[in-house]
């Protein structure tokens, strides 16, 4: 898959650029990204019903930006 030039030329996307033979790499911009794993005290949510119930909750979820940093929903 090709990147188009207006995100990979963007400064405002890209931190940083190196190309090896036919390959390129892109470091996105600290903006863009967030940890994988971070401490928190966020309050656990216990689900108790399907996994359609599941996957609309956490749809829901998403939706209003309540993310892993205010709640951690758990199946």
């Amino acid at each position: 898959m090709r990147v188009p030039e207006f995100i990979t030329e963007n400064k405002n996307f890209i931190k940083n650029k190196k190309q090896a033979r036919e390959s390129s790499w892109y470091e996105l911009s600290d903006k863009l990204t967030t940890p994988i794993i971070s401490p928190t005290n966020s309050k656990a949510v216990l689900f108790v019903g399907n996994s359609q119930g599941y996957e609309t909750f956490v749809r829901t979820l998403a939706m209003t930006n309540i993310n892993s940093a205010l709640l951690i929903p758990v199946k």
